[in-house]
């Protein structure tokens, strides 16, 4: 095992390798650990309300991979497009630096091109909340009316709604209306679990803001950067987590209601202390519980997120030796 260990490390040949990755990694698949678990939530939250057995459903069906494939094209190609008009240096996250201008322009539209055809032949319903996911990311980034770079308020509304509508993407794909016998039962407890699940992304959210308004990052305009920010942020999760527990509760959600249980402490920390390692706690632990729990419902996502999370870790540590990602952070 030392042996291995020490290869994946060490050995010279994997720079030469990685390189080679660049443009899997300019599709930013670290990202994915949040997005791809909100759809999954919402697939889930239909399920349950259709009365289907789920637990453990290890069932992947040819059009759910395909969906998957276009849904992580198109989104990538909006955070992609973010920067396509950019040569600038940026963080080695964003990997634009090592492809070049017209290439990314390039990779943007074969990324479009494909998930659209994808979707067309598969679930075209999914076409409308999907362009509108693409035009908040990697066009409202910059552009008016959205322009949500510039707000930290604006950035939690615009990433707010991308999260109902990936959680409806969810609900869209299981959903069956021959399984449905009484809609509007069905809209009013699914509105439920969707509000106690916004209720809690919106906490997540609020923390990456503040984690980026800390620490000088590109997300979100630095000019708004006052401590008065910081305060409402931090606060937001300490009305609006016990709200989604209560709500996860009332609904027989396992998943939340544990989950929040499990997280709340994080958020409660990073109110009063306001270091920056217990607000990345905030953001990094959350995901990864929430994550987990939906492994009981869908063992196959669990492969997803290994593959990603170990290649990640190989990929960053040998084209920036960076130990990323990672669940340890460091004391301030």
């Amino acid at each position: 095992m030392r042996m291995i260990k020490k290869f994946l490390l060490n050995h010279p040949v994997h720079k030469k390798i990685v390189p080679y990755l660049d443009i899997i990694f300019l599709l930013r698949p670290t990202i994915f650990f949040s997005i791809w678990g909100v759809i999954v939530l919402g697939m889930i939250s239909v399920n349950n309300h259709l009365n289907n057995v789920l637990l453990w459903n290890d069932e992947l069906s040819m059009p759910v991979i395909f969906i998957f494939i276009s849904l992580t094209l198109l989104i990538s190609a909006s955070f992609i497009n973010i920067l396509k008009d950019s040569d600038q240096k940026t963080d080695c996250l964003l990997i634009e630096n090592n492809i070049s201008l017209d290439g990314r322009k390039k990779i943007i539209k074969i990324l479009f091109s494909i998930s659209m055809i994808i979707l067309v032949l598969f679930n075209w319903l999914l076409i409308i909340p999907l362009l509108c996911i693409y035009y908040i990311i990697g066009i409202g980034y910059n552009s008016k009316p959205i322009h949500w770079h510039s707000s930290p308020y604006r950035a939690l509304m615009a990433l707010t709604f991308v999260s109902f509508l990936l959680y409806a993407i969810g609900g869209l794909i299981c959903y069956d209306s021959s399984l449905n016998n009484d809609k509007e039962i069905f809209i009013f407890k699914y509105s439920l679990h969707l509000l106690s699940y916004i209720l809690s992304f919106i906490s997540i959210i609020s923390l990456i803001i503040v984690n980026d308004l800390k620490n000088d990052y590109s997300l979100i305009n630095s000019v708004y950067d006052g401590k008065y920010n910081y305060f409402i942020f931090l606060v937001i999760p300490l009305v609006f987590l016990p709200t989604s527990l209560m709500l996860a509760w009332l609904n027989k959600d396992p998943i939340l209601s544990t989950a929040v249980l499990v997280f709340l402490p994080f958020f409660i920390f990073s109110c009063f202390r306001k270091l920056n390692k217990d607000i990345i706690r905030s953001i990094r632990y959350p995901i990864f519980i929430i994550n987990f729990f939906t492994f009981s419902y869908y063992p196959w996502f669990a492969l997803c997120l290994l593959i990603t999370y170990y290649l990640s870790k190989y990929y960053y540590w040998h084209r920036f030796n960076w130990h990323y990602p990672t669940f340890l952070v460091e004391d301030d």
